[in-house]
């Protein structure tokens, strides 16, 4: 089965889906609407703006309350700081 480790819980998930399963739903499922909290208007032109080694932090954390993500500064950062910070701390425990 494939795990998701989701962004504004700080956990993983089971997705409940093999991984053939899994890609099936990743081109032909509604990625959109899986994905409208995280979005906003023009998202879509931001993220092309990233290097292939960026992703975007957001602040407030997405854990941290229930703002909306078009009030949240976001800014590129690298994947290794994400990760990081999110998950490679917890691998030090």
């Amino acid at each position: 089965m494939v795990c998701y480790f989701a962004p504004d819980r700080l956990v993983w998930e089971n997705t409940k889906l093999s991984y053939s399963q899994f890609l099936v739903w990743s081109f032909q499922g509604d990625l959109a609407k899986y994905y409208e909290s995280e979005r906003w208007p023009g998202w879509q032109q931001e993220v092309s703006n990233l290097g292939g080694d960026q992703v975007f932090g957001i602040y407030p954390f997405l854990f941290c309350d229930d703002k909306p993500i078009t009030e949240r500064l976001r800014k590129p950062v690298s994947i290794s700081e994400v990760y990081d910070l999110q998950i490679g701390q917890r691998d030090e425990r």
